[in-house]
């Protein structure tokens, strides 16, 4: 298949709609089956905000001083070798400028300390781009509205 590397590799595959982000995340997987899959709208502890990054020592010093938590921790920690699909970019910046509405400099202030914390980390972003932007854009549109239309608390326009 591919070369295979000792070190491991998360990877965070990004895109507008219709980029083609499931094919490629589908084609790594196969390529990679020792690797997670976290497909677009699992549940994936990247972009949940209770979530925490912390190295190995700190990893395994929680657990001794919180014991309460050492069946969760076990349950659901990741390791820094899984394939996220719209994991880092489009669901987070979805969730910021749609539902939350943040300021654009404070999400770049957030990206860039997203940025400041992958600093030597094991991973790539892997951003597919489209031909159509507007057209996709159009199709993001009509999906965010039919989430308003079609809630699950019944508010509708």
């Amino acid at each position: 298949m591919g070369k295979r590397y000792d070190t491991k590799q998360s990877y965070f595959i990004e895109g507008l709609q219709g980029a083609g982000k499931s094919t490629l995340v589908n084609r790594l997987a196969v390529k990679y089956p020792e690797k997670k899959v976290c497909r677009e709208g699992d549940y994936t502890p990247v972009d949940l905000a209770w979530c925490a990054y912390v190295d190995e020592t700190t990893y395994q010093d929680i657990p001794a001083r919180f014991p309460s938590l050492s069946e969760e921790m076990a349950k659901y920690a990741v390791p820094e070798d899984e394939i996220f699909e719209c994991a880092m970019i489009q669901n987070i910046l979805e969730n910021m400028m749609l539902y939350l509405q943040i300021p654009e400099g404070e999400i770049l202030a957030f990206y860039r300390k997203v940025h400041e914390i992958l600093q030597n980390k094991p991973y790539k972003i892997l951003y597919l781009d489209v031909e159509d932007i507007e057209g996709s854009l159009e199709v993001i549109k009509k999906k965010e509205l039919m989430k308003v239309v079609w809630s699950p608390e019944g508010e509708g326009l």
